[in-house]
């Protein structure tokens, strides 16, 4: 039942931040689940433009930003892609700026549990239609 109530959250979320999703199916692939102190998937890819969805099934707040480097635990950018959704208990989206470099892998942690989360995921920029599910 939780899972259906966060999702629900997160669908009326991704909605009103990015009406686009509910009329095109835009970003509907790119998704990150946080559950058990874990990122789902370890590697994401991702067209510039996308928006990426983060889940939080966590019953606590989590906080996801881009790194420089990997397992630095420090905010920053790698091409000029970053991202940083603030605290969130349930649901939060990103999107990857139009500009960003095929090719590119941005590292990403946590900002509050930091190396309690141990895995070390990326998301990589790729080419239109090759990150569609």
């Amino acid at each position: 039942m939780r899972l259906f109530g966060a999702l629900f959250a997160f669908s009326a979320l991704a909605s009103a931040c990015h009406p686009e999703i509910a009329t095109t199916g835009g970003a509907s692939g790119y998704l990150i689940t946080i559950e058990n102190l874990a990122f789902t998937p370890q590697h994401l890819e991702a067209p510039p433009g996308a928006t990426v969805l983060v889940l939080n099934l966590d019953p606590f707040e989590h906080w996801v930003r881009s790194e420089a480097a990997p397992e630095s635990y420090v905010f920053g950018a790698v091409n000029g892609v970053s991202f940083d959704t603030g605290p969130f208990e349930s649901a939060t989206a990103f999107s990857i700026p139009q500009s960003a470099p095929i090719g590119t892998v941005v590292p990403y942690y946590c900002q509050i549990h930091e190396a309690s989360m141990l895995d070390a995921p990326d998301l990589t920029v790729v080419a239109p239609d090759a990150g569609t599910p």
